[in-house]
């Protein structure tokens, strides 16, 4: 059963993504506080621990059909999404948004038009889920992960399942295996600067997941206990504090496993107990829209703000030469260039979602007896 909470908080952790991707933060404490706060800290494992909630053992240990099931509903979507951006490719070097002289900000790899080797090799790495280092897709790391790490404990629920009967120490072993592949890949990237792409965090992502399941399923947790949210709250400011890193989950670093797990936890529990009280809200409905297409939010939110990046170029705002950040030229704080990339970095999926809602409605639809 949906719960209109989780949607909510997923609403709200997909926003905060959107927002931390804009480029409009300086340096200095405040800055710090604010990224810690606001930024993918907390909100990317916020979304790991959601995916947790609502997996079942029975499902996890029948790895034959929970992949295909995960190949349908993730893999399949994100890579029709992937191959569409490799086909726009050369598109997008001719409108700007590949500017030809310019350079991936992510990899240094120099913008140019693709020939058909080059469609051909990157249309091999989608297919393979190893992306293929299109900007517009940066955010697909996360998907490709995501499916991954359900993928790997799956296959390690069913090797222990085969193992022992006992369902209680079939979970205390799991659970200790995703510790284990989890701390090893934070020892691996914290202090041997050892990190494979998208495995290293695989490995995190897998923790994070099991965290969520345990939650969910075994603490059974309601959100609504004032003293746990008091603690909460505590725990959180710490976590905020003493992280000195910037986090960047996506090539696997954090301050440490114990506070990415905790500060997670507590920030979850904050804005599960705040949904739980404005599911009947318009701001409630409102992020609760947002959180059930947060798929399509993550996946688009970047070619939304290259909507954006134009529109503001087309007002003389900015020049190609303006300063850039990873995806938005500086915003310099100022509150209408902000609220400018959040409309088209959310409103561009959801129009994307409402589109395909009109189409898949037209579509003749057969009957069964």
């Amino acid at each position: 059963m949906r719960e209109s909470y989780v949607d909510i908080v997923k609403g709200w952790a997909i926003i905060t993504i959107v927002f931390f991707h804009c480029s409009f933060m300086g340096n200095g404490t405040l800055s710090h506080i604010l990224n810690n706060m606001f930024g993918n800290q907390w909100n990317v494992p916020i979304f790991f621990i959601l995916c947790g909630f609502f997996i079942r053992e029975q499902e996890l240990g029948k790895p034959r059909t929970f992949i295909k099931h995960k190949l349908e509903t993730l893999y399949l979507p994100t890579t029709l999404i992937y191959l569409a951006m490799v086909a726009m490719h050369n598109l997008f070097v001719y409108i700007g948004w590949y500017p030809p002289g310019g350079t991936h900000p992510g990899n240094g790899t120099p913008f140019a038009l693709y020939g058909a080797k080059e469609f051909f090799t990157q249309s091999i790495k989608v297919l393979f889920c190893a992306g293929s280092g299109e900007l517009a897709m940066g955010a697909m790391w996360f998907l490709y992960v995501l499916i991954y790490a359900l993928t790997g404990m799956s296959l390690i629920m069913w090797v222990i399942e085969k193992s022992t009967a006992d369902k209680k120490k079939r979970l205390w072993i799991f659970g200790c295996t995703v510790l284990a592949l989890a701390a090893a890949s934070s020892i691996g990237s914290r202090f041997f600067n050892f990190t494979i792409s998208r495995a290293s965090t695989t490995l995190t992502a897998m923790l994070l997941i099991f965290t969520g399941w345990v939650m969910n399923n075994a603490l059974k947790l309601k959100y609504n206990n004032a003293s746990l949210l008091a603690a909460s709250i505590l725990l959180l400011a710490y976590c905020i504090l003493t992280n000195r890193i910037h986090t960047t989950l996506a090539l696997n670093r954090y301050e440490s496993l114990l506070s990415l797990t905790m500060g997670s936890i507590a920030g979850l529990y904050i804005c599960a107990y705040i949904a739980k009280r404005i599911t009947q809200t318009a701001i409630g409905k409102a992020l609760a829209h947002a959180g059930r297409n947060s798929y399509y939010i993550m996946a688009l939110h970047i070619v939304g703000f290259f909507i954006g990046n134009s529109l503001l170029e087309l007002a003389g705002t900015y020049t190609a030469a303006s300063p850039k950040g990873m995806y938005t030229y500086h915003a310099d704080g100022n509150i209408a260039i902000i609220t400018l990339y959040m409309l088209c970095g959310i409103g561009f999926p959801l129009l994307f979602c409402a589109a395909m809602q009109c189409v898949q409605k037209r579509l003749p639809h057969k009957h069964y007896r």
